[in-house]
């Protein structure tokens, strides 16, 4: 069993009972357990501070009363109990204000004394039960003392130990509380380290499929691009081509026909007359030379007859090329076309359609046409997207112009052709 016993008394008064019961006592109690003294505070210490902390460590205060422990005086006349230095009135009223067990002790023939006789503080002792102690009944009167300060001590003791015990769950509460409180807090932080990790993933997982979207977008665009200029740099040749053969085209017939011209005209008169025919050459022996005036004349003659016979050749075949001769047909050159280019502008037209995309679907077909104008499966595709538009004059101008390429009208017909375009 632990606990402190207190006790308390003048030395005036009651020195001898005190170390007597303190003996006593001490047959029950170890004597670690008694206290009863404070002449060990060390000098210089707050002795009523002492005082109250011995006290307030006790579970039981004896409080020795004899016959001069109320009126008891110093050297100049106080009454020792009116003193709130006075270690007596210290000891007793820290026990009642702490809630201590006090139990009076009548020696020698003492009584309790009145509560108008005791300071405030000090009332509280007239209402605890005293126990008296005699020479001719000591030991029984001892043993009842022993006995009372046992169960104090024993109730003392399981006190203590309910509250360590209270303290110690409340302790262990606490510990728990501040664990769980601790671990929430953990699983908390690593809830929202992950869910900013998680919106971190989104956000890079939506950066990349951003980015490969305009990249996608700009390939196509590129892709588009690529294909314009080269089917503009394809119809450039084709158109210049088309012009350099309507150019050898022009120049063969020019020359078709000068040939036909030279063909056709008489061939010039040329004159037969040689110099020898001109200036004859001296006869041989005495003959008369002719006259050159004669000479002269002939071959003039000559000359304007070849001329004239000239001119009348051109006019006659002129006139006959005119009259007889048609004027060539000159057959209208169709626009080149790109059936690679428009197979796969009609492709997409399609999926675009098949997807509900009308708009693009045009686009695609009205670019599948551009390249292709013969195409008749694109110009009815699109009449088809256009009826879903409730573009109606478009949808039957497509229509007609289908019709008119020997496109078939039957929906089943129709479906075969577009997928074996």
């Amino acid at each position: 069993m632990s606990g402190q016993i207190f006790i308390s008394y003048r030395r005036e008064d009651s020195s001898a009972w005190a170390g007597r019961l303190s003996d006593r006592l001490s047959t029950h109690f170890p004597s670690n357990q008694i206290f009863m003294d404070v002449d060990t505070i060390e000098p210089g210490i707050d002795f009523v501070e002492a005082i109250e902390e011995s006290v307030g460590s006790c579970d039981v205060l004896i409080a020795v009363i004899g016959t001069r422990w109320l009126n008891s005086s110093n050297p100049a006349g106080n009454r020792r109990l009116e003193i709130p230095e006075d270690s007596v009135r210290v000891e007793v009223s820290t026990a009642l204000k702490r809630g201590i067990r006090v139990i009076p002790v009548l020696v020698e023939g003492a009584t309790m004394p009145e509560a108008a006789d005791l300071p405030d503080e000090l009332k509280a002792l007239v209402r605890r039960n005293a126990l008296k102690l005699s020479h001719d009944r000591f030991r029984t009167e001892s043993e009842l003392l022993a006995s009372t300060v046992g169960q104090v001590l024993e109730k003392a003791e399981a006190k203590r130990r309910e509250r360590e015990e209270t303290e110690r769950l409340e302790t262990k509460r606490r510990e728990t509380e501040e664990k769980e409180r601790r671990e929430a807090e953990r699983r908390q932080k690593e809830e929202e380290e992950q869910a900013e990790a998680d919106q971190r993933h989104r956000e890079e997982t939506e950066r990349v499929a951003q980015r490969r979207e305009r990249e996608q977008r700009a390939r196509e665009k590129a892709e588009v691009r690529e294909r314009q200029e080269e089917d503009a740099r394809r119809d450039e040749n084709e158109e210049q081509e088309r012009l350099a053969s309507k150019s050898r085209q022009r120049k063969s017939e020019g020359r078709g026909r000068e040939q036909r011209e030279e063909k056709a005209a008489p061939p010039l008169l040329k004159p037969s007359l040689s110099r020898d025919d001109a200036v004859p050459p001296p006869a041989e022996g005495p003959t008369i030379a002719p006259s050159w005036r004669l000479a002269k004349t002939k071959w003039l003659l000559a000359i304007a007859l070849a001329l004239i016979a000239g001119i009348g050749g051109i006019w006659f075949a002129a006139n006959k090329e005119r009259t007889t001769l048609p004027e060539p047909i000159m057959k209208p050159t169709l626009p080149p076309t790109d059936k690679a280019g428009a197979d796969d502008h009609y492709r997409r037209g399609v999926t675009f359609d098949d997807d509900g995309k009308s708009a693009d679907a045009v686009t695609e077909f009205t670019e599948a046409i551009r390249l292709d104008p013969n195409s008749p499966v694109a110009y009815y595709r699109r009449s088809s997207v256009y009826r879903k538009l409730g573009q109606t004059d478009k949808a039957d101008a497509d229509l007609a112009t289908a019709r008119q390429l020997n496109h078939v009208e039957t929906p089943t017909q129709n479906k075969a052709d577009a997928d074996g375009h």
